[in-house]
């Protein structure tokens, strides 16, 4: 993988946003369900039990006035009836966007990491784990701050708490959420991500930085293999018949190439939906794009694919999460080969 330059200056949408923005409290801040009684080690305790809670488990910490170093959280996990494969974890600062947290930071001794960032459970941990953690304070005087875990029996998504979630992903069952509240917890109006790309044209040895992922802002060699293969979300194509195309992962041309073979992953595992349309936005238009609801109005379409690009075309998309954005088209070197390529910006919801 290569880092991209990176700057921050209804369809499937529905079913996955509600995963990956609320947090609701289900007990007070210092409330141990263990011993039913206040505790002033930490000061946030989450007790996930995947069969019998019901709903969400979630925690608040309200930041004092006087904000110390840092703060101590418990989070619990048992499961009596699934075995608990893999551990996923996510942090969403000021409302920019769930990224995977970095649990091996934060603990002593190693972590069983999986391929895709995830954290292998241990065999003797597979029906139930701690984790005592003790973790800095962002710099915000105002917003929150929100960790998300949850707990799945295979290969799920950073996401998609859905995917293979153990528990009940429509009674929320199973997810763990712990909210830090600075000031008021109110999120300001977030700047928009941006990314200069450059996907090249691809090669059938899968070779070439042909997708790229909104969620790690990294283009992908289509030959890393299934681990990595769910944050892909479009990627380039250069054919007579289409020229200079943009399409998802799911309906990206498996003639060109098969992807399934050279990545090793299933379809229905791991590829993703994107939706794409073509506008009449302008130049001074796509420029003009700062804040997250400047997005809010593009709706989703039914096109995963936009062919014929031109340079200065301006693409509207929604991913299949529902997050937001546009792309301009800054140069194209057509062709199918070694060399070719496609020169974009892209302005995104965080």
């Amino acid at each position: 993988m290569k880092q991209i330059i990176h700057y921050i200056p209804a369809l499937l949408l529905a079913a996955f946003a509600f995963f990956a923005t609320s947090c609701e409290d289900n007990e007070d801040i210092i409330f141990n369900p263990d011993t039913g009684v206040v505790d002033e080690e930490f000061d946030a305790i989450v007790d996930v039990n995947v069969v019998t809670d019901a709903g969400k488990q979630a925690a608040t910490f309200n930041v004092p006035t006087v904000v110390p170093d840092s703060f101590r959280i418990k989070v619990t996990f048992t499961s009596t009836d699934e075995n608990m494969e893999r551990l996923y974890i996510t942090k969403n600062v000021g409302g920019l966007g769930a990224e995977p947290f970095k649990l091996e930071d934060f603990v002593t001794g190693s972590i069983d990491k999986k391929g895709d960032g995830s954290v292998n459970v241990e065999n003797a941990q597979k029906n139930g784990f701690t984790y005592d953690l003790t973790l800095p304070l962002d710099d915000l005087t105002d917003g929150t701050v929100v960790y998300q875990f949850w707990t799945t029996s295979g290969k799920g998504d950073f996401r998609d708490v859905t995917k293979r979630l153990v528990g009940d992903p429509v009674e929320e069952i199973g997810i763990a959420c712990i909210t830090v509240r600075y000031g008021t917890g109110t999120d300001a109006d977030a700047d928009i991500k941006g990314y200069s790309v450059r996907l090249e044209a691809p090669l059938a040895d899968g070779s070439s930085e042909t997708f790229f992922s909104l969620f790690d802002g990294e283009l992908h060699q289509i030959d890393e293999g299934a681990e990595t293969a769910a944050f892909w979300d479009f990627g380039y194509s250069w054919l007579s018949s289409t020229e200079a195309t943009l399409s998802s992962v799911d309906a990206y041309n498996r003639v060109i190439i098969d992807i399934e073979d050279v990545a090793n992953a299933a379809a229905d595992e791991t590829f993703n939906k994107f939706y794409f349309n073509k506008t009449t936005l302008s130049i001074a238009d796509f420029d003009a794009i700062g804040k997250s609801s400047d997005l809010d109005g593009i709706t989703a379409t039914m096109n995963q694919a936009v062919e014929k690009l031109e340079v200065d075309d301006i693409i509207e998309f929604v991913d299949q999460y529902g997050t937001k954005g546009l792309i301009r088209i800054v140069a194209i070197e057509p062709g199918f080969g070694s060399g070719d390529y496609i020169d974009i910006k892209i302005k995104v919801q965080p």
